[in-house]
């Protein structure tokens, strides 16, 4: 079957010095400032061009107010001007591959999610879609660079916001900003959000303080609730009501207030730091990205997919938007519909490999079980090529020994404490991260993973179990072990799937559906395009690839197709 994955190489955190911060709470509606509306065409001006390459943006925050949502699902936007799709929703165009004049730090989407704007760091904006010009920063003075730009839910128009905290309106109101040449701000303004009605916005700066304008309540702040933020506030969020709003931290924290409601946060150290969070429309779920374009999603949010191990040199993520999908597969970069290719793991070790051409390329990490490893791996990734994918082994743990430290990130849950949910999850997640260190050392990594979730050696109602390869036949342990996984390639800033049939899956997790990319397992060459759709699916995922028998295609290798 499938083995694992993707870099565990972290990103080294910047120091962080700690400065005394006066914590200043700012209620200011309709403040007169020197910073007025502005509107009509302005020199320079880049007008709407459609691509058709796919591509990433950024973005400190983003919310969206559309009452014709489908799926909700999301864009993520790079520094670079790419456009990145998940979940369906639709491409209207990009700035990648252009000339860019200064990095784009900001991406909405128009009131009816036909269109968006990116916003770059000089206060130039361009449109995609049925996004309208409204003007722009460009030969207009700038005191600080433009951090974020958010769409105006009832005239379709648009503010800009700078890391000073002023505020530009284009066809839009104007409730006021920091006139930061009188007042200047104890940090830089990083997340900008308006209100539900278009009847005010909040601001906040990277220390967490919060300034409020128009109609925008505020529900306090980092500093004002001794809430410590430990590392700088990224993004604002506001609930779909304006009863509250979430503040991202840059290590992962997700901060709550007002009518907020915490839905998760990271629990565990970052392979990257977090840019940008959006909300679902229901507001009882979030994604939150990070800036190698992973993604992580909690509550009722959806995991379509991330870049995360997968963007262009110099590219970081900075603005995830939820916008309407229809549940397609993410956008990919590797193995275009109708590839072939194989699967290769430990029993191949010491016998030829499967010769050109092919395009899909996987390998397995482990070595049958969770942690075991695959003596050839590095060799196989040899074979497979830089386009490889990775896959593990999952299964509940075999004995106490296999089982090991059961404290982690989901909980400290000592081994006979019997809180045997905690232990499946963090057996998960901790075998996930070996899977990933020995990718590493091994030259194999991806990014890409796929659990690979069959039955091979039965069902036992021991914990730990009693034999190899073996499954509870408590599905919700089951479940905890596998969440424990996701969460762990999440974190790490890789893309995660599943391997399985549509008869397994639900033998071994039951009911559980966390989405995403599937493999699909079973299929005969001459009948892998009808394994792409239903009833071959499970776990409420989209099918990617589809694994043909051995032997099916007079072969002694598993064949693989792209869908």
């Amino acid at each position: 079957m499938k083995r694992q994955s993707a870099k565990s190489a972290k990103i080294a955190w910047l120091s962080i010095v700690a400065t005394l911060v006066v914590s200043l709470q700012v209620f200011v509606a309709g403040v007169t400032a020197r910073e007025h509306s502005i509107a009509g065409n302005l020199p320079g001006q880049i007008s709407p061009v459609a691509y058709t390459t796919s591509s990433y943006a950024t973005s400190t925050s983003s919310t969206t107010t559309s009452t014709t949502q489908q799926i909700p699902s999301y864009w993520i936007a790079t520094n670079l001007g790419n456009v990145l799709t998940y979940g369906g929703v639709p491409f209207y165009g990009s700035l990648a591959g252009r000339q860019l004049s200064s990095p784009v730090v900001g991406m909405a989407v128009t009131p009816d999610q036909k269109g968006y704007w990116l916003l770059q760091k000089n206060g130039q904006v361009t449109t995609f879609g049925d996004a309208h010009f409204y003007g722009s920063m460009i030969g207009k003075p700038l005191r600080h660079p433009a951090v974020a730009i958010e769409a105006d839910p009832h005239t379709g128009g648009y503010w800009i916001v700078t890391a000073g905290g002023q505020v530009f309106s284009f066809n839009a109101p104007f409730y006021g900003s920091m006139p930061a040449d009188k007042i200047p701000l104890p940090s830089p303004v990083t997340g900008f959000a308006p209100t539900p009605s278009g009847g005010g916005y909040w601001l906040t700066d990277s220390t967490g303080n919060i300034y409020t304008f128009g109609n925008a309540e505020f529900y306090g702040s980092a500093q004002s609730t001794g809430v410590s933020a430990q590392t700088p506030i990224v993004a604002i969020a506001p609930t779909p009501t304006g009863n509250g709003y979430w503040l991202a931290t840059a290590g992962g924290q997700i901060l709550n207030f007002g009518g907020a409601k915490s839905q998760g946060q990271f629990s565990t150290q970052l392979s990257a730091p977090v840019t940008s969070m959006t909300t679902t429309p229901g507001g009882n779920g979030y994604w939150v990205a990070m800036a190698n374009g992973g993604i992580m999603n909690f509550g009722t949010a959806q995991y379509g997919g991330s870049a995360g191990g997968m963007l262009a040199p110099g590219a970081v993520a900075v603005s995830v938007v939820e916008g309407p999908g229809d549940g397609d597969p993410p956008t990919r970069l590797t193995y275009p519909s109708g590839s072939f290719g194989y699967d290769i793991s430990w029993p191949q070790c010491g016998n030829p490999y499967p010769a050109k051409p092919y395009t899909i390329a996987i390998v397995g990490v482990t070595g049958g079980t969770a942690n075991s490893q695959n003596p050839c791996l590095a060799s196989e990734a040899t074979w497979a090529g830089y386009a490889h994918e990775n896959y593990i082994n999952v299964n509940i743990p075999s004995s106490s020994n296999d089982l090991g430290d059961t404290n982690g990130p989901f909980g400290n849950c000592p081994q006979s404490s019997g809180n045997w949910y905690c232990e499946a999850a963090n057996f998960g997640y901790a075998a996930a991260i070996q899977a990933l260190s020995y990718a590493a050392s091994s030259n194999a990594s991806s990014p890409v993973w796929w659990l690979d979730v069959e039955v091979a050696g039965g069902f036992t109602s021991s914990w730990p179990g009693n034999g190899n390869g073996t499954w509870s036949t408590n599905q919700n342990i089951n479940m905890e072990v596998i969440q424990g996984m996701l969460m762990a390639f999440k974190a790490e800033g890789v893309t995660p799937g599943i391997y399985s049939t549509y008869v397994q899956w639900p033998d071994i997790a039951g009911n559980y559906s966390p989405g995403g990319p599937l493999w699909v397992a079973g299929a005969y060459d001459s009948s892998w395009q009808n394994h792409c759709s239903s009833p071959y699916t499970y776990a409420n995922g989209s099918p990617t690839l589809v694994q043909g028998t051995a032997g099916a295609n007079n072969t002694v290798y598993d064949e693989d197709f792209a869908c």
